[in-house]
């Protein structure tokens, strides 16, 4: 099922700029949260915005990787997501407000 959205959206420029217009949208909330949540301003600091969109690269990385799978599970996916993120936690895993 998950192969056939990805594929549709592939396949169709408006759906496409919906969900993308739909994903900025997310991410600049999750941005401003994070923001909150780490004690810095999000309107002169960029680590929020370019943490949560490094974040959701690593996932559509694994999501592209996963649907290119000839039979891809759902353990696949998990075990591909899992491999994106590790990639991001040594530089992201630390407290921001501290330096």
């Amino acid at each position: 099922m998950l192969t056939r959205i990805v594929w549709l959206l592939e396949n169709s420029p408006p759906l496409l700029a919906a969900c993308f217009q739909r994903v900025l949208s997310i991410e600049d909330r999750l941005a401003r949260k994070l923001a909150e949540r780490e004690g810095v301003d999000p309107d002169t600091d960029l680590r929020p915005f370019l943490a949560v969109g490094a974040v959701g690269t690593a996932l559509r990385a694994a999501h592209h990787r996963w649907a290119a799978l000839p039979q891809g599970t759902a353990e696949d996916l998990a075990r591909l997501r899992e491999q994106a993120l590790q990639f991001l936690n040594e530089p992201l895993d630390r407290h921001w407000a501290e330096g």
